[in-house]
Parts: C-alpha cells; sequence; structure tokens
C-alpha cells in the first residue's frame, strides 16, 4: 500500500473550512462577496447561506444567497427549505462549469441554533415531546451538544468532500481566559459561542482570522484634572484614528490563527489582502518556486473540477436508489392498487420489469412521476 508524501496544497478549494469572525457589522459578509468576484469573476460561483435570523446580505448587490431557518425542510410553497437540501443544490451544481465553488455560513452562532433545534425535533420523534434543553437532548450526558456538532460537521463535510471552499462567519465578544502556562487571568476578542461548539469546528478550521478595529488615541498620560473634592482623575482620550484590520495570527489580544507557516500578523480588511496572506502562507509552508506553485496550482484546480463532478453523480445515484427503493416498497405493500395506479406511466415509457431489477436503469424524472403516482391517495 506504501505511504503518501504530502505536498502544499495552491487552491482556496484544498483546505479546511477558514473561520472568519468579527464584531457585528464589520465587514464580514463583505468581505465574502468580494472573494467570490475576485477569485471566480462570476456572482454565481459563490453562494451565501444566510441561517436563522441573521440576514446580513440585505445590503449588498452582487451576493448569490439562500436562507435556511431550519435544518431539514423540502421546499414548502412559500420555497422555504432546509440547510441540508440547499447543500444539495450545490452538490448539484458541481457537474457544470457554472458550478458554486465557494460557500459560506452565515453565521457560526445561527448554525447551531438551527441544529439545537434540529435536535429538539429529533428527540421529540423518539420520545413525543421536546427536551427542555438542549443538556436534556437524546437522553442527557452531552448526547444532545454531541448531536448538535456532528449534524454541523456532516454538512461541512459533504462540502469538503466535494472540493468547495468553506467560509464560516462568527460573531466576536470580550472573553476572560487563563493561560495554560501561568495559569494567569486575561482578557482576549475571541469568538461569542459556548467552548463546546466552537471549538470542534476552530480545531478543523486552516485558518481563523479576526476582524477588528484599531483604533488609535490621542495621548493623555500626562493630563490630569483635579476635582472639587480634590481627587485626581485621567481625563478620557479622544478617538484619533479607527482602521479595520484583518488579524491572522493569535496574540495576547485577539483570537486568530492558522496552519500555514509565515502568515502576516494582520493586514488592512478587502478581499486582496486575504487572498495576500492566503498566497504567502502557501509560499511559506512549501519549497517549490513561483513556476512549480503556478503548475501545481493548475493541476490542483483540474483535479478538484474532476472530485466535485464525481460529488454530483454520487449525490444522483442516491437520491435514485432512495427513490427505486420507494417504489419497490408501495409495489410490495399493494400491487394490485399500485400497477393499476402505473401502468399508463409504464406502457408511455415502456418499461419493462420496473418493479424489479431494472427500475436503476430508468431515467430519475421517470422515476419520480412513478413515485408521485404511487403516493396519491
Amino acid at each position: 500500500m506504501g505511504f503518501k508524501i504530502n505536498k502544499v496544497k495552491v487552491d482556496l478549494r484544498s483546505y479546511p473550512p477558514y473561520l472568519i469572525m468579527g464584531e457585528p457589522k464589520v465587514g464580514k459578509t463583505t468581505l465574502i462577496r468580494d472573494l467570490i468576484l475576485l477569485n471566480y469573476k462570476k456572482k454565481e460561483k459563490g453562494l451565501l447561506i444566510s441561517l436563522g435570523q441573521e440576514e446580513g446580505f440585505l445590503a449588498l448587490d452582487d451576493l448569490q444567497y439562500d436562507e435556511a431557518k431550519v435544518w431539514d425542510q423540502i421546499e414548502d410553497i412559500n420555497g422555504n427549505r432546509g440547510l441540508v437540501q440547499i447543500i444539495d443544490e450545490v452538490l448539484e451544481t458541481q457537474d457544470s462549469d457554472d458550478r458554486i465553488e465557494l460557500v459560506c455560513f452565515d453565521t457560526f452562532d445561527e448554525l447551531v441554533d438551527i441544529a439545537i433545534q434540529q435536535v429538539f425535533e429529533e428527540h421529540r420523534d423518539a420520545t413525543g415531546s421536546y427536551p427542555k434543553s438542549i443538556n436534556d437532548a437524546l437522553g442527557g450526558y452531552s448526547r444532545g451538544k454531541e448531536r448538535v456538532n456532528r449534524l454541523i460537521k456532516e454538512q461541512i463535510a459533504r462540502l469538503r468532500e466535494a472540493h468547495v471552499a468553506v467560509f464560516i462567519l462568527a460573531h466576536t465578544k470580550v472573553k476572560s481566559k487563563n493561560d495554560t502556562y501561568s495559569d494567569v487571568s486575561y482578557e482576549m476578542i475571541t469568538n461569542n459561542l459556548d467552548s463546546t461548539y466552537y471549538n470542534p469546528i476552530a480545531n478543523m478550521a486552516q485558518m481563523i482570522v479576526n476582524i477588528v478595529y484599531k483604533r488609535q488615541f490621542n495621548d493623555i498620560s500626562e493630563k490630569k484634572k483635579k476635582t472639587k473634592n480634590g481627587e485626581i482623575v485621567e481625563q478620557k482620550g479622544n478617538l484619533m484614528s479607527s482602521q479595520r484590520m484583518m488579524v491572522f495570527c493569535d496574540d495576547e489580544f485577539v483570537d486568530a490563527g492558522g496552519r500555514f507557516q509565515g502568515l502576516p500578523k494582520e493586514l488592512p480588511l478587502s478581499a486582496e489582502n486575504f487572498m495576500k496572506a492566503f498566497e504567502m502562507g502557501v509560499k511559506n509552508s512549501t519549497t517549490a518556486n513561483e513556476a512549480e506553485l503556478e503548475e501545481r496550482k493548475q493541476s490542483e484546480i483540474a483535479e478538484n473540477n474532476a472530485i466535485a463532478e464525481k460529488a454530483s453523480e454520487d449525490l444522483a445515484m442516491d437520491k435514485k436508489l432512495k427513490i427505486v427503493s420507494d417504489i419497490k416498497a408501495a409495489i410490495h405493500a399493494n400491487q394490485e392498487t399500485a400497477f393499476l395506479k402505473i401502468k399508463p406511466v409504464v406502457s408511455r415509457y415502456k418499461i419493462k420489469g420496473f418493479e424489479k431489477e431494472n427500475l436503476i436503469d430508468v431515467d430519475i424524472e421517470k422515476l419520480i412521476e412513478i413515485k408521485n403516482l404511487l403516493d396519491e391517495e
């Protein structure tokens, strides 16, 4: 069998998820729109999945999006569907030149929320009632939270296996942390989620980028003011400038980092600078020269496209096998009624042996028509 020698990848699609965090309205969603247009030149090559109540896409032109208010739901009369069904469609596009190459989850906390609701539904299906909390779900003992993480990882994995670039947006807050070496407590700008949900995804991520405002204040260190009571207090500083910066490397105040070597500490917020950091990380992590990297990139893109096409074909076959199984089960349950319902369709398409081995050779559109007839009351 032998062992493998790794080569540093060059294509954005070849790596695990990218986690982009920042406070609300700092420009996370705009960065995703700009990355899609910069890298793929067509807005249709990317998709923002707006989760739960986020709706961060409303003020942005040229951003393709869909909304997932729930985890798993077949499209209703209003066109609403679940996250699973949206990802199904993304994978279905992978067998064409119009394949979606970048998908962004907006935001992480809303992704967790709809996953929790899905776990509640699963608990109800199993027991007949909803749990009091996620801690009580599926029998307790962290099983509910473990199921949430598994659901999220499964959907990310589906996109990763098709070599779709996955970005996850997250909100931030200031949290108190303890240094593992000295046990000294300090404050850091990091995610706003429970570590139970954040850590499994952060551990997978290739890059964790934290968008922060870098502000400068006037020097007030020597300026004091005496109050009527004789107390001396420092004056408040005045804001002199503010700039949005992408932080790529962890420091004592900002949570960030990546698996690449030689990432810049920080760069001003822009799609161009994100790609500059990514490319710096690639170059600093390999011994290949510029020509070798370009050759590797073209080969990698072709390989990723082939993998994407295979993922689309596999999904189509899985759907077909499910329909075939449903048809066979319906026929077996009531053969006389079933035959009467579908006889006109079978005759029109000249399908032979449809109830047995030949079903898998029938076009899926015809199978769907047969299944719909069998489903009728």
